[in-house]
């Protein structure tokens, strides 16, 4: 298919009337047409692929440039990223199938330092496997060179084990298991450690703001609830709905929290005994200003 585009030719003289333009005809293949249509998204995708080329290699080759270390989190607070650097190694490193021992070596690479074998030192026995069933970081504690050493407890489909993890930090941010890890034993419980004790709350008001309080809060009545907050209260209902069955104790867990302790079912018939500290309030009446834990990132509200 062919196209005709009309040009214009001749000129004007310098000196003199001016001429008469003479008008003809170019014809040009319409493929070239919408080829020379096209030129400027052309140009606007070749450029976004660029920059995009750009982005992945400052991400895989940060700037020599930026020397300087990452900001250092808060005293006491854990990193969220190295916890969950730690269960991901954890997950890799105890799945395996030794009838494929190289895919349990690229499971691993990606979290080890070369100077540790393929393998983080676990040799599988043969015509076995094991897959993980679930795992959660369940200590944090630093080491003689500065790391963090993160204990993670590990379901598998063969045991339950708890994987002490080191993890290292560069000074570029990047995170590597710089040693092998242990496996170790679950953090020392004592059973027979008695819980405080706590004196039963007398005030009848405070007792009854304190069951309605939490007997709306499991059912999820919402409005219901409001009428017993505190203006500043906020609070973040459950997702399941439970019916309170009865009210075990009404306690002083301190100046200003009543402890409440509740025997519940949802409408399956599955029962728990729950207890929730509440944040109370007297001005006219009591309001409770918190239900606890706060749902509020971080807690600490006034």
């Amino acid at each position: 298919m062919l196209k005709d585009v009309p040009t214009r030719t001749g000129h004007a003289p310098a000196d003199g009337p001016p001429r008469r333009w003479r008008v003809a005809r170019a014809v040009r293949p319409a493929r070239a047409t919408r080829r020379l249509g096209r030129a400027p998204g052309t140009a606007a995708a070749v450029g976004l692929l660029l920059l995009a080329a750009v982005g992945v290699k400052a991400t895989l080759a940060p700037r020599a440039a930026s020397r300087s270390a990452p900001r250092a989190s808060a005293a006491g607070v854990r990193d969220i990223t190295e916890q969950g650097f730690a269960q991901a190694f954890a997950r890799a490193y105890l799945s395996w199938d030794a009838r494929h021992p190289d895919q349990h070596q690229r499971q691993v690479a990606a979290f080890l330092s070369m100077a540790l074998d393929g393998d983080g030192g676990l040799q599988m026995p043969p015509r076995d496997q094991q897959q993980v069933l679930w795992s959660t970081a369940i200590q944090d504690q630093p080491d003689a060179h500065g790391d963090r050493v993160i204990t993670v407890a590990v379901q598998t489909t063969r045991q339950l084990l708890y994987l002490a993890v080191p993890v290292h930090r560069t000074p570029q941010g990047f995170l590597v298991v710089p040693r092998y890890p242990a496996l170790v034993g679950p953090p020392v419980s004592d059973p027979g450690a008695a819980p405080a004790e706590e004196r039963e709350v007398s005030d009848g008001a405070l007792r009854a703001v304190a069951e309605r309080a939490v007997t709306n809060y499991l059912a999820g009545q919402r409005t219901n609830l409001l009428a017993d907050l505190d203006p500043a209260a906020v609070v973040s209902l459950p997702t399941t709905v439970l019916g309170v069955r009865s009210v075990h104790a009404i306690t002083k867990a301190a100046d200003d929290r009543v402890a409440v302790e509740v025997a519940a079912a949802d409408e399956t018939g599955v029962q728990w005994t729950l207890r929730y500290e509440l944040t109370v309030v007297h001005r006219d009446r009591w309001y409770v200003r918190a239900i606890e834990p706060d749902p509020v990132a971080g807690g600490g509200r006034p």
